[in-house]
């Protein structure tokens, strides 16, 4: 691995994070995370972007950066329809 190869996005860690697709995220157990550390996470994991996430669930992408960021409490149906596009795209990118 190269050096400098790493940075930090909030409590996560991403390592080669320039190419989404090669990139490992590591953090706390995910029971240890807030609501918006966790769909950041997962998030990051299935390689979205805000807007695209956010387009997915029909949000402006500013609600879903406050979400992340816990400026304002994520609504239960919401975080609910993130974290199954989130999953099914994880399963389909995994080998």
């Amino acid at each position: 691995m190269m050096r400098n190869a790493a940075f930090w996005c909030g409590s996560v860690r991403i390592v080669h994070g320039k190419k989404p697709g090669y990139s490992l995220l590591c953090a706390k157990a995910t029971d240890e995370l807030s609501n918006g550390q966790r769909l950041r996470v997962m998030r990051l994991r299935a390689g979205l972007t805000i807007r695209e996430a956010a387009n997915m669930v029909g949000i402006c992408r500013h609600t879903l950066m406050n979400y992340e960021s816990e400026r304002t409490k994520v609504k239960t149906v919401v975080a609910n329809n993130l974290e199954n596009i989130y999953s099914k795209i994880i399963q389909q990118n995994t080998p």
